[in-house]
């Protein structure tokens, strides 16, 4: 499973959306929608900010769900 998918997936089964996301970051929802397939690049500050939006490690996004 590529990150991508994996940011999608403890999105999901954190139960929230990606405008929910996108607010919670200060980006718009687009932005974020970008990110999740894979068409924008992101800083680790940003990646740290979706994983404390959804209530997972940095680390988890990029790796495997068990380590959500």
């Amino acid at each position: 499973m590529n990150a991508m998918s994996n940011m999608k997936y403890c999105r999901l089964m954190a139960g929230l959306s990606q405008r929910e996301i996108a607010e919670k970051i200060g980006t718009g929802r687009q932005y974020y929608c970008n990110i999740e397939n894979g068409r924008q690049n992101t800083t680790l500050v940003t990646r740290e900010k979706i994983a404390g939006a959804i209530g997972c490690k940095a680390a988890g996004l990029l790796g495997d769900h068990k380590e959500k």
